[in-house]
């Protein structure tokens, strides 16, 4: 059983997905936009779903699915810090999301709650990742769907320091599959255009020089076309697609 570990990025840099998401060539982040893409194209455009977002974060996910679908989505997380944000962000922008403070170990709603569950980029911060697994099946409907992201597990040192532990395709759909049904395993975001996208040439002050994502995000902007998708040679991400057996 691994030690869990406090995720404090929110302390850090504030709502930064909610940067990562603005269409500004500077601080949009292509590489997670593809990542939400990937999420909300699962979700059938049904506005009588109940949907829970399990690590909604700032819940700037949670509101792109609420952007496109209208549906009734509630968001839960163990930070305190990134709840506010959450609620500030959708507030503005006079979305109906219902944010709770909840540990994805023990979710507070009835069994057979919830007609869609994701866990985008939670399950590789868990040191007992089953436990999540049981709750979500408890309060998923029967043939409800889950839809789950993670990192692509490339080598034995996990690729952030908050992660606990990282898996492999085939090590997810195993786990997967004790517990629900049709589990389908679709990776992305190859690394050769990560590392690309990352690339730095100096530093000014606060800022980077980052030609090859500013190159890159201005490529989104212009064709909506985003290269993320794609699954050419070693891919860094995953997601999971699957149901809770009737």
């Amino acid at each position: 059983m691994s030690k869990e570990i406090t995720f404090i990025k929110y302390q850090k840099r504030g709502a930064y997905h909610w940067q990562q998401i603005k269409r500004s060539v500077f601080s949009y982040n292509a590489y997670v936009s593809a990542r939400y893409q990937q999420i909300i194209r699962q979700i059938s455009k049904d506005k009588n779903l109940k949907i829970l977002d399990i690590g909604c974060g700032d819940g700037a996910l949670s509101y792109l699915i609420y952007q496109k679908i209208k549906a009734n989505i509630t968001g839960i997380d163990t930070d305190i810090n990134s709840l506010e944000f959450a609620r500030r962000e959708l507030q503005k922008r006079d979305a109906k999301v219902k944010f709770i403070k909840a540990n994805a170990y023990k979710l507070p709603f009835k069994n057979s709650s919830f007609d869609v569950i994701i866990a985008s980029e939670i399950i590789e911060h868990l040191g007992k990742p089953k436990i999540m697994l049981k709750e979500i099946k408890r309060v998923l409907k029967p043939n409800g769907q889950v839809i789950i992201t993670t990192p692509v597990k490339i080598s034995d040192i996990p690729e952030d320091k908050m992660h606990i532990k990282e898996f492999t395709p085939q090590e997810l759909k195993h786990n997967l599959e004790k517990y629900f049904k049709k589990v389908i395993i679709k990776t992305s975001h190859p690394l050769w255009l990560k590392k690309l996208y990352l690339f730095r040439i100096i530093k000014l002050n606060r800022y980077h020089l980052e030609p090859f994502r500013w190159l890159i995000n201005f490529w989104v902007f212009l064709t909506t076309l985003n290269p993320f998708f794609s699954s050419f040679g070693i891919t860094t991400n995953q997601i999971a697609v699957c149901k809770k057996p009737i």
